[in-house]
């Protein structure tokens, strides 16, 4: 759901009349694509809020007993160095591949990580934390931690 919500902001964007060197609006009157990139901007926020985005906390799951403060540790230190990452190019991508562009690119980027979780990360739901060892050391555990499920 938050791929299509980032797909219509994308395409909605195309509809706003932004100037694209100076990121500003060329007219005074935005029209219908403003409450539509609004509400698919918060339909994103919220659908990748309670989706996909836990998928980085829900990683220490997998990681051993004995080095979990550390995996935790180098877990958040990844996820907000990509959030930084993110907010620091977001203005440039918009200004230099215009706010569609920008909107398309971290929608693919949202695509593949969607695309990642489903094929290479193992359901450890209802697991003991002792049990994951096991689900990891059959390669990503994805089709061990479904057996384990039934």
């Amino acid at each position: 759901m938050a791929i299509y919500m980032m797909v219509a902001a994308a395409v909605t964007f195309s509809y706003i009349p932004v100037n694209t060197s100076t990121l500003e609006l060329e007219t005074d009157q935005v029209g219908w694509p403003g409450p539509v990139v609004l509400v698919a901007i918060i339909g994103y926020v919220a659908c990748f809020s309670s989706g996909v985005a836990t998928i980085a906390w829900i990683g220490t799951e997998l990681i051993p007993l004995e080095v979990r403060a550390l995996g935790t540790m180098l877990n958040t230190v990844t996820c907000w160095s990509t959030n930084i990452i993110i907010a620091s190019t977001f203005l440039s991508m918009m200004k230099n591949w215009t706010p569609s562009g920008a909107f398309g690119f971290y929608t693919g980027m949202c695509f593949v990580g969607w695309l990642f979780v489903i094929f290479f990360y193992p359901e450890c739901k209802g697991m003991p934390l002792e049990a994951v060892r096991e689900v990891i050391s059959h390669g990503f555990g994805v089709g061990y931690s479904k057996k384990w499920q039934k």
